[in-house]
């Protein structure tokens, strides 16, 4: 067969050399030491262990600590609101006390020279004498001008009321 024709690559796997793979290398380990290792190994898991147990006591004493100082805050707070609160109903029941309507009447009188009105000083008003309706009268020469002029007047009137 002619290759050069066709379109298949050439295969050069041919011309590889091709290498045995080696035998890993076997080395033999005592067993005297493993139960040392083993120890050792203990000796840190315990280790590791206690160091875990202590952090985690620190972190709670720590948090308790915390805790503690943040609940004495709270009611020293809470004292203080009470006073305060305390102390708002004192100022407004003295409020009340000093605007109360006999403290306004002795200041009236004392400071100001009022006094309250006696039966003789009151004039009742009477407002049922009746209605009536009174119309202006239009001057009799007013003219045409005058005439014009009412009834501008008039139109505006309807169009805008009062």
């Amino acid at each position: 067969m002619d290759y050069a024709r066709q379109s298949t690559a050439y295969d050069l796997s041919r011309y590889e050399q091709h290498l045995r793979p080696q035998p890993p290398e076997l080395h033999v380990v005592g067993r005297g030491n493993s139960r040392a290792a083993a120890n050792r190994a203990l000796g840190l898991r315990l280790a590791c262990t206690a160091l875990a147990v202590v952090s985690m006591l620190a972190v709670m004493l720590y948090n308790n600590a915390i805790l503690t100082e943040l609940t004495e805050e709270y009611n020293a707070q809470s004292t203080r609101y009470e006073e305060l609160k305390s102390e708002g109903v004192r100022l407004q029941s003295e409020l009340e006390g000093k605007m109360s309507l006999r403290n306004v009447e002795n200041y009236a009188s004392a400071n100001m020279g009022l006094s309250k009105t006696e039966a003789y000083q009151i004039e009742y008003v009477q407002l049922n004498k009746g209605d009536r309706v009174v119309l202006a009268q239009s001057p009799a020469n007013a003219g045409p001008w005058g005439r014009i002029q009412e009834g501008f007047q008039a139109f505006l009137e309807y169009l805008m009321p009062n």
